[in-house]
């Protein structure tokens, strides 16, 4: 079990299963926001066959499933988490990491898409080699309020460790997350 905190630094247990990320990529896809750049997550399934078994049960039987997502982190906000409850037509809960000073992008686009494509590594190493294969829809409806600034605090971080001052680097931060949204509206074009 693992104990997270939520908004408003409310203290929660959650029963899941770590699970890897081990490719993440953005695809296009017709049905998900106008075409939009939607996440695509490559996660490893070795140590929860479960999961691959949910995502190969949902291609086989095409049926719709409901999951319950919350971000949440495991003491201190870098080390942010993604709480996956998949309620049916299995159940199980998963937990997806995020490391905020290296991959802050994946989080930003995974809030401003409202969800991803999640895929078992047992099925394709990444999303350019899976996207004919078996994949599921995971909706991402849960609030974060912190996402903002969380965004700009550790892109600034970044930004000031290549050589940038802080006012610069905090500039910059509030520039690239409107270059990333523009990004992934602009492939709809």
């Amino acid at each position: 079990m693992l104990r997270y905190a939520l908004s408003g630094y409310r203290s929660r247990v959650f029963d899941g299963v770590p699970v890897k990320i081990t490719n993440f990529g953005l695809v296009g896809h017709p049905g998900w926001g106008d075409s939009a750049l939607v996440p695509f997550v490559t996660v490893d399934t070795t140590d929860c066959p479960q999961l691959h078994d949910l995502i190969e049960h949902h291609r086989r039987e095409a049926v719709s499933g409901d999951v319950r997502t919350t971000w949440g982190f495991l003491k201190r906000k870098r080390d942010t988490k993604l709480f996956l409850q998949f309620l049916q037509p299995v159940e199980l809960s998963i937990v997806l990491s995020f490391d905020l000073q290296n991959e802050y992008q994946q989080i930003d686009h995974i809030v401003a898409s409202g969800g991803f494509f999640i895929q078992s590594s047992l099925v394709a190493t990444k999303p350019s080699e899976g996207i004919e294969a078996s994949y599921i829809t995971v909706d991402v409806n849960a609030d974060f309020p912190e996402w903002p600034k969380l965004f700009e605090k550790y892109a600034a971080k970044k930004l000031r460790a290549q050589g940038l001052g802080k006012k610069e680097a905090a500039e910059a931060a509030k520039k690239e997350r409107f270059e990333l949204a523009r990004f992934r509206v602009g492939f709809r074009r």
